[in-house]
């Protein structure tokens, strides 16, 4: 999947439509998944189509026509609120217009006629492209993906009993953040589902915040093109048929049981974040009488 791009611009004529999509098919052969914007759409259709698309693109290009409509004024404001990348194309007889969005289009591209436009915006994208501004392959959203079929090992001491250790075997998830222009603020794992898949019931628990790996904080921060590594379900190498989830909890961390009987369950995850979509995965675990019979697999 592309990067995505709104697209915003009058399209008050047939030339104008045209143009519109023809900014698409350059973007769609580059790698890009543009979005362009009807105009011809009720106020439903805004809300639930327009406003979201924005809130999820990565990029912003926006057409300054002759006449510009009330519509892409509006997504123009909030294009910039949300500080999405923009390139943007006048027309050079149209006067600058008011307005605080207006003041952040620094030195948009200007075209005489409309067969100016593609060329120009064309080789405007291509000089993005070169400077690492503009990329066909990021996009602001987190991707899960396990880290190993095969735990790890690593010893726990008892909050209760340091004394007491326990060996348990970890399985682990990659959280990756997969954009290149921003970071991911405020991330949180729960396991959002259990499903005992013998009787088809749902095990209803706590939701208690994963344990990110060498991070003591429930919450991270996930940079740019970078990635956090989430320990997800644990199991006690002495009780093999036990699961458990690895948290924190007033500043110890600790092991919340929830499955306790060879079986099959389903373990649906979910990735929070303060800036980014909500993400899920869900994953098969096996427990049985021996740590042979253990697997964690995605569903």
């Amino acid at each position: 999947m592309g990067a995505r791009v709104f697209i915003s611009g009058s399209q008050k004529t047939a030339d104008e439509e045209n143009i519109a999509i023809s900014v698409a098919n350059i973007l769609q052969e580059r790698g890009y998944e543009p979005y362009v914007a009807k105009r011809k759409q009720s106020l439903r259709d805004v809300k639930e189509n327009v406003f979201e698309m924005l809130r999820s693109s990565e990029y912003f290009v926006f057409i300054d026509f002759e006449e510009l409509s009330l519509f892409s004024h509006q997504e123009l404001a909030i294009a910039s609120f949300l500080e999405l990348p923009i390139i943007a194309l006048r027309h050079k007889d149209i006067i600058q217009r008011g307005g605080l969005a207006y003041a952040m289009l620094l030195n948009p591209d200007q075209f005489e006629q409309l067969e100016d436009l593609l060329p120009t915006f064309e080789n405007r994208l291509m000089n993005k492209e070169r400077e690492g501004e503009w990329n066909p392959h990021f996009r602001n959203e987190l991707i899960i993906t396990i880290e190993s079929l095969t735990p790890a090992r690593r010893q726990y001491s008892s909050s209760h009993n340091p004394k007491q250790v326990v060996d348990l075997d970890f399985f682990h998830l990659v959280v990756q953040n997969q954009s290149n222009q921003k970071h991911a603020r405020g991330c949180a794992g729960i396991l959002s589902k259990c499903v005992d898949l013998a009787t088809n019931e749902e095990i209803f628990l706590n939701k208690h915040e994963l344990k990110w790996v060498d991070h003591r904080q429930l919450t991270t921060y996930i940079y740019k093109s970078s990635q956090r590594v989430l320990a997800v379900v644990c199991i006690p190498v002495l009780e093999p048929s036990v699961a458990c989830l690895y948290t924190v909890l007033d500043n110890n961390e600790i092991a919340v049981k929830i499955c306790d009987k060879p079986g099959k369950y389903l373990l649906e995850y979910t990735i929070l974040s303060e800036n980014f979509p909500d993400i899920t995965a869900a994953y098969q675990l096996t427990l049985g009488r021996t740590l042979e019979e253990l697997k964690f697999e995605p569903i």
